[in-house]
């Protein structure tokens, strides 16, 4: 420990040295004035100062404060040596700087007592020093990394302007980064797609998940896939890269482009609201589907569902983080407050949102929230150029046979391979819904013949999907006939499914409700295919569809 001794009495300089060396401190400096004492510290830069009080020129309650604005360290104590015993002069002392003092005459033990007690708080004071600068410079790695993981996020979540006007959305994270999800992007055919998702958990552990989902997305919705192919695609994608214990409740869609149609997948996330511009009622449609990223392709279910509104009807999307807010009393908010907010006529989404923190007291946030609400409206405000048209006529068939009919897969192979001309992206999520549609009919229950009724039982559904997997393991002989063909001339394309299975009665499948648990898939055949025709005991569908430009050709 190197220790200054500044006293004018050459006396008590020799004394104190003495004392020192004594107990051990060998590295001791000596000055006689307080101008001396400032030089020798900056040369040495001492760990402790021994100071008399009275000195001429300066005095040590003059030099104390200069002594320390000297040290390179916070703390530099300094134990004044003083003659005077009254009250008030040994209150300066600490006043102006100084952290103990000793009486002259000295005694050797107290002032060695003392020496080691400063010396143990500096050595304290120099590793807190020596780790709050570790700390800070942690802090300052990590606010680079935060910086450039921001910029990348920023990035990946891309709205244009035209499409972030069609959609009011609130997002607010519980921590610097977001594992809430809401993506925006034109479809070919004019519309729109959306995905609204919550990553489990919350914070940059939760955000990262966003970055491959992000990038699918506006991939996919550029190619013009279908809504049940994205779901799929995501779902594989998550498989792969989240741990066991993660996954992405989502609500995938695609709105037509006059903005009254919707295709929506949605998988673990709180029911949509929609409310109805005509009266005002709002009803409910819950998630009808696991999270992605759960479960294997096999056992993936990718069925949409089809949502018929009017102009100025709204939808309400939110993520668990708004219905799972707790006020002071501990009450939850629950999907039945959120329906009641978003029946009120001034229901924004930032609305919403403050009225959630009114609710909470404004109380720390705890997740993630997210909440969207769309007004239906025509999107060909945001069509930047009518879509390419593809030239070349093109006929494709394929027989599949058993091993083929396994693959659950098969029709988005199907699709890209007949979809390869950028022209068809206007097309393809369209093709798509009809194709897999017509796939399912002639697999389920031609080839596999499947009772639709078992849906109708309790956990109808389950044991359907039991027997679907059970007889598709088993099947070796049957075949499934596509037949593809497109008319530039007509802009039409004509689709044949043919399969080896006992057909069905199309009669009654048509006399189902819409009440009933199944059924839907024919109605929505009929609704997005221009002319639907079944034949061969329902064994063969043949099916056209319009393309957007086939008005223009007549």
């Amino acid at each position: 420990m190197r220790i200054l001794i500044v006293d004018d009495e050459s006396l008590n300089r020799f004394l104190l040295i003495h004392m020192l060396e004594q107990e051990g401190y060998s590295e001791c400096y000596e000055a006689t004035n307080g101008d001396q004492a400032l030089s020798v510290a900056r040369q040495v830069d001492p760990d402790l100062v021994l100071l008399d009080v009275v000195m001429p020129d300066m005095s040590g309650y003059e030099v104390a404060p200069k002594l320390k604005a000297l040290s390179k360290t916070n703390y530099l104590p300094i134990i004044f040596i003083t003659s005077l015993e009254d009250r008030a002069s040994l209150i300066r002392c600490l006043e102006v700087g100084g952290d103990d003092f000793v009486a002259k005459p000295f005694d050797r033990l107290v002032l060695a007592a003392k020496i080691r007690a400063h010396g143990r708080i500096r050595s304290l004071n120099t590793r807190i020093e020596q780790q709050n600068a570790m700390l800070l410079q942690h802090q300052q790695a990590m606010d680079r990394e935060h910086e450039i993981v921001d910029h990348i996020f920023k990035n990946a979540i891309r709205h244009t302007p035209e499409m972030a006007a069609c959609f009011d959305f609130k997002l607010a994270p519980a921590e610097q980064f977001n594992g809430d999800v809401f993506l925006t992007e034109k479809s070919p055919s004019g519309g729109a797609y959306y995905l609204i998702g919550d990553f489990t958990g919350h914070g940059l552990a939760s955000a990262i998940g966003v970055l491959p989902v992000a990038r699918a997305f506006h991939i996919m919705a550029e190619k013009g896939l279908g809504v049940a192919e994205m779901a799929r695609t995501i779902n594989a994608t998550l498989l792969h890269l989240l741990p066991a214990n993660m996954f992405l409740a989502a609500i995938i869609a695609e709105i037509s482009d006059d903005g009254c149609q919707q295709q929506i997948w949605h998988g673990g996330m709180p029911q949509i609201l929609v409310k109805r511009a005509t009266n005002q009622c709002i009803e409910a449609l819950p998630s009808a589907h696991m999270a992605l990223g759960i479960l294997a392709p096999q056992e993936f279910e990718s069925h949409c569902i089809t949502l018929e509104c009017n102009r100025d009807d709204q939808l309400l999307l939110c993520t668990d983080g708004l219905i799972e807010i707790t006020n002071s009393e501990g009450v939850m908010l629950n999907e039945e407050g959120v329906e009641q907010w978003f029946a009120q006529p001034d229901a924004t989404a930032s609305a919403i949102h403050a009225r959630a923190n009114q609710y909470t007291g404004c109380a720390q946030q705890q997740d993630d929230m997210t909440v969207v609400i769309y007004t239906c409206q025509p999107f060909a405000s945001i069509l930047t150029s009518p879509p390419d048209k593809p030239a070349l006529p093109l006929t494709v068939a394929m027989t599949l046979a058993a091993p083929q009919l396994k693959d659950p897969d098969i029709m988005t192979r199907f699709v890209d391979t007949v979809c390869q001309d950028p022209g068809m992206a206007a097309i393809r999520s369209r093709l798509f819904t009809v194709l897999s549609e017509l796939y399912s009919n002639a697999l389920e229950h031609g080839v596999l013949r499947l009772d639709s009724n078992l849906k109708q039982a309790e956990d109808g559904f389950i044991a359907y999907y039991e027997t679907r997997a059970i007889r598709l393991a088993e099947l070796t002989a049957a075949t499934i006939h596509i037949k593809y063909v497109y008319d530039p001339d007509r802009a039409c394309i004509t689709l044949t499914i043919t399969d080896t299975g006992d057909g069905f009665d199309l009669e009654q499948v048509q006399k189902v409700g819409d009440s009933a648990a199944f059924g839907r898939g024919l109605p929505l055949i009929f609704e997005l295919c221009d002319t639907v025709q079944y034949s061969k005991g329902g064994r063969e569908a043949t099916v056209t569809l319009l393309l957007p430009w086939a008005a223009a050709l007549h």
